[in-house]
């Protein structure tokens, strides 16, 4: 357990600072963490400005390595790596990526070769170079990318409930986690399918923009077992605010760019999904930086 949780405990109690002056002290700031979120920032900002972004990508240029889509994701993965180690520390920070990476990869290999969990589908050359056969190396990265940051930002807004009832508080963390991923991948997919073409489906089912709902089951279902598993083998910390923050900019930037590609499409709703799921989870925040106390650890 870190030591702020200790004085957060013994000042929810006591209402007083039971810490001596030598702890009272400001954590040194991490550098690496700040300075690779001003470089993902301000890779957002040129993005838009990149050719082929309002449109599908030319036949001339078949993948997006190293094109604008996985620079982002690429720089976004690093910022969330920081962030865990920030958080969880060297090892929990391994294992959060291990479980999160081969949940993820072995999930979608076996739904692109039965069509279980998310359907049938196949990934085409526009995705980049697979990492293993009939996976894009991207893929698992943009699991971590939504996964672990929407962990972070829901296990900081019940971070005060779990100090009451931990337990209750994980299965909390991980419905609510859950459920922001799976409305992520609302967001995303008509991009992605239908505009930049990374996939297309086999299914006859087409509810959602010629997705099957399937998928978005399948979403929350698989997210809502990793989170699972990631709870046993991880020592849940006390997600600072200042953390949780930072993820939600990754998040909301990278779901803007798809907004605004939605937008001009004539894709409407996945527009209004992203703009609500954002306020929420800041609003969601806001009320959490209410019930704390002010203290250097958060």
């Amino acid at each position: 357990m870190r030591e702020g949780d200790v004085f957060d405990r013994v000042q929810t109690i006591t209402g007083k600072d039971e810490r001596a002056p030598s702890v009272v002290k400001r954590q040194p700031r991490d550098h690496l963490l700040w300075f690779t979120t001003v470089i993902y920032l301000a890779w957002v900002a040129v993005t838009p400005f990149l050719p082929g972004r309002t449109s599908e990508p030319p036949a001339s240029q078949p993948g997006i390595e190293w094109s604008g889509d996985s620079i982002l994701v690429l720089l976004a993965v690093f910022v969330t790596l920081n962030l865990l180690r920030r958080e969880f520390g060297r090892r929990d920070a391994i294992k959060a990526i291990t479980v999160i990476a081969a949940g993820s990869t072995l999930a979608t290999l076996i739904s692109v070769k039965t069509g279980f969990p998310f359907g049938w589908f196949l990934y085409t050359e526009r995705l980049g170079s697979q990492l293993i056969s009939g996976l894009p190396w991207v893929v698992p990265a943009g699991w971590l990318l939504l996964v672990l940051n929407a962990y972070l930002i829901c296990s900081a807004i019940f971070a005060e409930f779990r100090l009451e009832n931990p337990r209750d508080a994980d299965l909390l963390v991980v419905i609510i986690s859950s459920l922001v991923v799976a409305l992520m991948a609302l967001v995303i997919e008509p991009v992605a399918s239908n505009v930049r073409l990374y996939w297309f489906w086999l299914e006859t089912d087409r509810a959602y923009y010629g997705a099957p709902r399937l998928n978005f089951v399948g979403w929350l279902t698989t997210t809502s077992v990793l989170l699972a598993v990631l709870t046993c083998v991880i020592e849940a910390p006390r997600v600072r605010l200042s953390t949780a923050w930072i993820s939600l900019g990754l998040l909301g930037s990278f779901l803007l760019l798809v907004a605004l590609l939605s937008w001009g499409t004539g894709f409407y709703t996945p527009v209004f999904i992203a703009l609500n799921l954002m306020g929420g989870l800041a609003i969601g925040l806001v009320w959490a930086s209410q019930r704390r106390i002010a203290s250097p650890w958060r």
